[in-house]
């Protein structure tokens, strides 16, 4: 429990700085695009349930996965959602594909794949 409030109060400590920096630069820190991620490589880490609350009652999501410049990361580090998300998209542009493959013949595929080169 100790360690729990431990990173709890870093936290809170790190947002603030944050806060105050994106203050002091006349930029805001949008608190419902924000949610906070607890990294952990074992099973055994300290958990953190509830949200986190900050200054004026306002909340901090706590999640299991974010997306971060398109790449999804869940508490552990691993790949698994992300490919997941991968997949189903693949799936479908593969699926868009093969509905298109029919439309044109060879020689208009191979002019197309040409002018796509030039």
């Amino acid at each position: 429990m100790e360690k729990k409030n431990e990173i709890l109060t870093n936290l809170l400590s790190a947002i603030q700085e944050c806060s105050d920096w994106f203050e002091a630069n006349g930029l805001l820190l949008n608190l419902t695009k924000t949610s906070a991620i607890n990294f952990h490589l074992s099973k055994r880490s300290e958990n953190i349930e509830n949200d986190i609350t900050i200054g004026d009652n306002s909340k901090i999501a706590i999640t299991s996965e974010v997306k971060f410049l398109g790449i999804i990361l869940d508490e552990s580090l691993s790949w698994i959602p992300h490919i997941t998300e991968l997949i189903k998209r693949l799936s479908s542009a593969s699926y868009a594909i093969n509905l298109l493959k029919g439309t044109c013949s060879k020689s208009t595929c191979a002019i197309r794949r040409l002018q796509g080169i030039l």
